[in-house]
């Protein structure tokens, strides 16, 4: 690991600098020089978002552009993705004409990702995009679970159009943080 980058990924994890803890496996701590850690407790995700994230990156996907992926053991935490800090608000903390804007901005960015044959499984909920007004931009932060399998691909764009739908349909969020990638009847 680059000593300069274990150095701040240790201080950001001692003064617990953490800016996300989207589950129990994974967090995000804020580096400095405009960048992040996100730490896996399972190396195989860290390696998926990584190589995810540089293909997307490479083919004009709105997601962060990935610097590193180090395996180091730290604290719990046994690989860690380096990657651009992105500024702006998470959807599940925006409302009415944001929020919409943002749903059809990252609707068009997974339309992307499909296109590559690529599943993007939990990044087609709003809380793994991040919404920039300012810029008018949406950039989608989480990748790990992404796939190539035709399966995923076929019910993640089924989910796709039911889930927007739906989000369109209450103009927020409402009840949507309940939905899951479940079998649609």
């Amino acid at each position: 690991m680059n000593p300069n980058i274990e150095d701040s990924l240790v201080e950001a994890i001692d003064k617990n600098r953490r800016i996300s803890t989207k589950d129990r496996d994974t967090s995000v701590f804020l580096l400095g020089n405009g960048l992040v850690a996100k730490g896996y407790e399972y190396s195989e995700e860290a390696v998926d978002e990584y190589s995810f994230g540089v293909l997307a990156y490479n083919n004009g996907i709105s997601v962060p552009k990935m610097h590193a992926l180090e395996h180091n053991k730290i604290g719990k935490y046994n690989s860690f993705v380096i990657m651009d800090y992105i500024p702006g608000k998470s959807l599940e903390d925006i409302r009415g004409a944001q929020f919409r804007r943002a749903l059809e901005l990252q609707v068009v960015e997974l339309e992307k990702v499909f296109k590559l044959g690529i599943s993007p499984a939990d990044s087609i909920r709003y809380d793994c995009a991040i919404y920039n007004p300012a810029l008018d931009k949406i950039v989608i932060v989480d990748l790990a679970l992404w796939s190539r399998y035709k399966r995923e691909i076929e019910a993640d764009r089924a989910f796709l159009e039911k889930y927007y739908r739906a989000a369109r349909r209450n103009k927020g969020h409402g009840n949507l943080l309940f939905m899951t990638r479940a079998p649609l009847s």
